[in-house]
C-alpha cells in the first residue's frame, strides 16, 4: 500500500515482489529468466491491446463526433504509456528488477555471485539516481513516446481501412 500511495505523491511506486522458488524449475537459471521476462511482456501486451482500443475509439470519435470518446481515448493513452514505462523500467538490469534476472542468465556465475553480494547496495545507488536525477526518467519517456507512436501507427493502418469501408 505504501508503494501505491508513493506513486501518486512522487510519481514512483513499487509493489511486493511475487515469490518464486527456482527449485521448481528443471533448469533454475533459465526458469528464472523466463519468469522475469513474463512481467515486461505482459506489460507490452497490455500496451498493444490498449493501443488497438485507443485507435478504434479515436477513429470512432472522428467519424461519429461523440465527445465522451475523447475521455476514454485519454484513459487508453495513459494505459499505453504506463505499461510501456513499466516494461522498460523493469527491463533495467539492476537488482531486484526483472532485467537483472534476465541479464543474469547470460552472465557467468562469478558475475552473478558479485550481484548477489552487492545487489542491494547497487539498488540503493540506482534508487538515489532515479530520485535525484532525471536521467532514467528521460530515457524511459523517450522509449515510451517512440513505442507509443509506433503502436498507434501500426494499428492506424487496418483501423482506418475498416472505417473507410463504412
Amino acid at each position: 500500500p505504501f508503494g501505491f500511495i508513493m506513486m501518486f505523491l512522487v510519481r514512483f511506486g513499487w509493489a511486493k515482489p511475487v515469490p518464486v522458488n527456482p527449485m521448481y524449475f528443471k533448469n533454475p537459471k533459465k526458469g528464472m529468466m523466463y519468469t522475469a521476462v513474463a512481467g515486461p511482456l505482459s506489460n507490452l501486451a497490455l500496451a498493444a491491446v490498449s493501443s488497438l482500443i485507443y485507435t478504434v475509439l479515436y477513429y470512432a470519435y472522428i467519424v461519429f463526433r461523440l465527445g465522451f470518446l475523447s475521455y476514454i481515448c485519454t484513459f487508453f493513452l495513459f494505459m499505453i504509456m504506463i505499461n510501456i514505462g513499466l516494461a522498460v523500467f523493469n527491463l533495467i538490469p539492476v537488482y531486484p528488477l526483472d532485467g537483472s534476472r534476465i541479464f543474469a542468465f547470460f552472465m557467468p556465475e562469478k558475475f552473478n555471485d558479485f550481484i548477489r553480494r552487492y545487489g542491494s547496495y547497487i539498488y540503493i545507488v540506482f534508487f538515489v539516481l532515479v530520485i535525484m536525477t532525471n536521467v532514467v526518467g528521460k530515457a524511459i519517456s523517450t522509449v515510451q513516446i517512440s513505442l507509443t507512436s509506433l503502436l498507434l501507427r501500426f494499428w492506424s493502418i487496418p483501423v482506418s481501412f475498416i472505417f473507410k469501408l463504412f
